[in-house]
């Protein structure tokens, strides 16, 4: 799946340029050594009385109690503190979680979902993968190579996002293994594994009206938007040229990216010559970012669109 984003940082432009609700004013360092003013004893020294925690909240402390443990684990080439710092973000902003230059987005859909609904979950699943070499979302077991386990993603994809993405595409593959961030073909999520992913993690009801080879029409984008509308999680299976303003007007053959819908699709008409021409625009979840805008800016021809996309899958727990 495409994917060409260099990692941003919270308060940049890649987060928006706000810093996600629960986060603002937070220290995300990782704590000192065993035995030291912990940043739960100073919380609680500072407040005798504490609300039950949130689910995020939960997650946080279970992360912070891994970042204190000592030894290395079995992704030998990444840093414990490396996957507890991502982390510690990623649990109040699943959407900081960003696949980059790797061609990892139908993992990231999925993630970005578990994250949101039940971030202790995707907090268990990373660090499990971490120290044991094996993770479970669900029904989910996943248990990445050794290649894998030795590769160092560097500043291609953040640690705790390969550990989580690159595990599932991996340890899912049953032809190819994927070993690292350049690894397109071992990386392509099609349509039936999502449907697939989703079942396995507890969604009751799973709509696939996506296909990989033939263009979609504008029926199944309105079925998309309406079943989002009902409170289902949707994916749409698309093409990245309708993500740059420069070849949002470029046809394709192959879809090659997976994003997620955040908001409703709206549609409406502009003039063009003697008449007047469909658009279309919605807000996605992609490369770490949880509200981009397609088009970026001025308007998207709702033919463009339809040369660009393949369908949806979509999710209700």
């Amino acid at each position: 799946m495409a994917g060409s984003r260099a990692l941003g940082s919270l308060g940049t432009e890649h987060h928006g340029g706000k810093i996600p609700p629960g986060i603002e004013g937070r220290s995300f360092a990782i704590p000192g050594p065993v035995g030291s003013a912990s940043w739960n004893q100073v919380e609680c020294a500072a407040d005798e009385y504490k609300a039950p925690p949130t689910a995020q909240g939960q997650a946080e402390e279970l992360v912070r109690e891994f970042a204190t443990r000592p030894g290395a684990g079995v992704f030998s080439r990444i840093a414990r503190s490396k996957v507890a710092e991502g982390l510690l973000v990623r649990v109040y902003d699943p959407s900081a979680i960003n696949q980059t230059v790797s061609s990892l987005c139908g993992p990231a859909a999925l993630l970005f979902d578990v994250a949101t609904r039940d971030p202790m979950t995707y907090a268990r699943y990373v660090i499990s993968l971490y120290e044991t070499g094996v993770g479970h979302i669900r029904e989910i077991t996943v248990t990445p190579g050794s290649d894998l386990k030795g590769y160092d993603p560097g500043q291609k994809v953040e640690a705790s996002d390969w550990i989580a993405l690159a595990s599932l595409r991996d340890s899912e593959n049953y032809f190819f293994d994927y070993q690292d961030a350049s690894d397109e073909f071992a990386g392509i999520t099609l349509p039936g594994e999502l449907e697939d992913w989703f079942r396995k993690v507890g969604y009751a009801d799973v709509v696939n009206d996506a296909r990989v080879l033939v263009d979609e029409e504008e029926a199944n984008i309105v079925r998309a938007d309406a079943l989002f509308q009902r409170g289902y999680r949707v994916c749409l299976f698309i093409h990245g040229n309708m993500l740059e303003k420069s070849t949002e007007s470029t046809g394709s053959v192959t879809p090659n990216h997976w994003v997620v819908l955040t908001s409703s699709v709206s549609f409406g008409v502009i003039p063009e010559g003697t008449g007047m021409v469909k658009t279309i625009s919605m807000r996605i979840y992609t490369w770490g970012k949880g509200r981009r805008l397609v088009p970026l800016t001025g308007f998207l021809k709702l033919d463009d669109f339809l040369d660009n996309y393949y369908g949806f899958v979509a999710a209700k727990y």
